[in-house]
């Protein structure tokens, strides 16, 4: 009996590495897995720890999900090529899935109680370097005048931003009916919170968002 055979990239895609017939070795499925668990050891990237556990047959963690798509969003916002290269790759992925309401449901779930769970951590990842490099990302690549464009034409995107729900959302979020906690102080809105405090309006304004409650933040 013939044994299955993977491609395997000696330098991952996601590092870099081309599909240069140089760069690609078959392995078995067991060879595929050990050299992603290698690569996830020396390099610790998400997608060699992914391939791994799903070549070992051990299902993704919602961890794992969010921290691929925090991945996925760093390399959208860095390379015009590979956001539309990996959009692409995400569609023809999801065509030949079908995905039941209640399966849309229970990711939901999953994904609310993985970031309720890791959302200050996540937070704190967000450095003023980072943003900076988003920022210049996203001026480079135009991304301003493209979604603009995008919305522009788009009817799905017209409706939504004019339905009853969106109204009620926004007039809900918004920080003139806000109150907010700030250690141990009722403040009548966000912005009068950024006022009489140390904390910035937009970090304030983030944190009641993420958690649609009344917080106290810590220091």
């Amino acid at each position: 009996m013939r044994t299955k055979k993977h491609k395997h990239h000696i330098i991952p895609r996601h590092a870099g590495g081309t599909d240069d017939p140089s760069n690609i070795v078959e392995l078995t499925i067991e060879e595929h897995a050990e050299a992603h668990r290698i690569l996830w050891e020396q390099h610790r990237r998400v997608e060699d720890k992914i391939a791994w556990d799903m070549l070992s047959g051990r299902n993704m963690s919602e961890e794992d999900r969010i921290n691929l798509a925090m991945s996925g969003y760093q390399s959208f916002m860095s390379d015009f090529s590979k956001k539309t290269s990996w959009r692409n790759n995400i569609i023809k992925a999801r065509s030949r899935q079908v995905i039941t309401e209640q399966h849309k449901a229970n990711i939901s779930k999953s994904l609310r109680a993985a970031w309720s769970k890791n959302r200050s951590k996540w937070i704190s990842s967000i450095t003023p370097e980072r943003r900076e490099k988003n920022r210049q990302a996203y001026v480079r690549n135009d991304m301003g005048n493209i979604l603009a464009e995008a919305r522009k034409n788009s009817e799905i995107w017209k409706k939504s931003v004019t339905s009853d729900d969106y109204r009620k959302r926004k007039m809900l979020n918004s920080p003139k009916r806000r109150s907010i906690v700030v250690d141990g102080v009722e403040y009548p809105s966000i912005r009068q919170a950024a006022k009489e405090t140390s904390y910035t309006y937009s970090k304030l304004r983030m944190m009641v968002l993420n958690t649609h409650e009344e917080i106290t933040p810590i220091q």
